[in-house]
């Protein structure tokens, strides 16, 4: 099942990994419990996304 929960626009000069932790700055706290797993490509293999996420509580 798929459901969208946002959307954010990307702004200029800006790349889609700092556009996804706005969104996801936004979308975590609103609907803490709506997921357990965030799914990103290797783009976002670094530790500036990984560790927002471990301090969000996502950590499975």
């Amino acid at each position: 099942m798929r459901l969208l929960l946002d959307h954010e626009p990307q702004r200029p000069g800006e790349d889609e990994v700092e556009t996804a932790l706005r969104l996801l700055a936004r979308v975590i706290p609103a609907y803490l419990r709506a997921f357990d797993l965030v799914l990103a490509d290797a783009l976002y293999a670094k530790a500036p996304f990984f560790n927002f996420l471990l301090a969000c509580g996502k950590t499975r």
